[in-house]
């Protein structure tokens, strides 16, 4: 029969492991809640507030235009945009290209002319690699007493599989509003870094209490300013509708997310 510490034990681990699953559970039900909020916002997407094209819409969308008398395209008097050109110091290759003939008559006896160059610019982006720092662990033995030790992290290395950089990025990509699977599929197509949806949850804790002490200091500037300026927009929260207020101030400014929608007496 077994004892009482024995029949605790056993409850306890079954505690632990019903805990578990609910945690799990919780995580799901949130994802879905989260997915439901994302299709119903793309049901309401039409080209007046989404990038999708004015053939997309169904009929009743958009109200009929009437016609102007004006031609297509750029009218007389307009001004023109020229594309922009990136500074020279983010410039990484340069050719330089001059002229064998002239385009006029064709002959080769050409000088130098004073005029500046024209310039066209091609931006791509860097290979992309993943930066991936091995650290190897060894282990000794002690020749006193036999025990196996194992050398430890160095101190600025995380325990985690996520470097800075890399935190900062799925931070930013988690705040932007994608999906954890959406960031994990661009993290493993794009960087080629496979990740786990447990992963990316907990570097979101690591980013949350990272920014606590900030965001706190940040909330009593903006609260204490004497002017400030205040706006809500309708917000999701756990699926439901929420408002996400915005004040603004000279120098910082902080957002709130509030669970009554806008339109009702609640204030941040």
């Amino acid at each position: 029969m077994a004892t009482a510490d024995e029949r605790i034990s056993r409850l306890e681990a079954q505690v632990a492991h019903l805990l578990e699953v609910l945690a799990a559970r919780d995580a799901e039900i949130a994802r879905l809640k989260g997915r439901v909020a994302e299709l119903e916002r793309q049901l309401g997407q039409n080209s007046t507030n989404s990038h999708k094209p004015p053939s997309s819409d169904p009929p009743g969308t958009r109200p009929s235009k009437e016609a102007s008398g004006r031609k297509r395209g750029g009218q007389a008097g307009h001004k023109g945009h020229k594309r922009v050109l990136l500074p020279a110091e983010k410039v990484t290759k340069r050719t330089e290209v001059r002229p064998r003939a002239c385009h006029g008559c064709g002959g080769h006896d050409l000088t130098p002319s004073e005029l500046a160059p024209r310039i066209h610019q091609v931006v791509d982006i860097p290979e992309i690699r993943p930066d991936v720092h091995e650290v190897r662990m060894h282990a000794a033995s002690c020749r006193g007493c036999g025990r196996t030790t194992w050398a430890r992290l160095p101190g600025k290395v995380p325990a985690h599989m996520f470097g800075p950089r890399l935190q900062a990025f799925i931070g930013y990509l988690i705040g932007s509003r994608m999906s954890r699977r959406q960031v994990r599929e661009l993290l493993g197509e794009v960087f080629g870094i496979p990740v786990s949806l447990g992963a990316l949850s907990e570097a979101e804790a690591r980013t949350s209490a990272a920014l606590a002490e900030p965001v706190a200091e940040a909330e009593a500037f903006v609260r204490a300013q004497p002017v400030k300026h205040v706006d809500a927009s309708t917000w999701r929260l756990h699926g439901k509708y929420a408002a996400l207020w915005t004040i603004t101030t000279r120098f910082v400014a902080a957002f709130f997310v509030a669970r009554t929608p806008p339109g009702k007496p609640s204030r941040p």
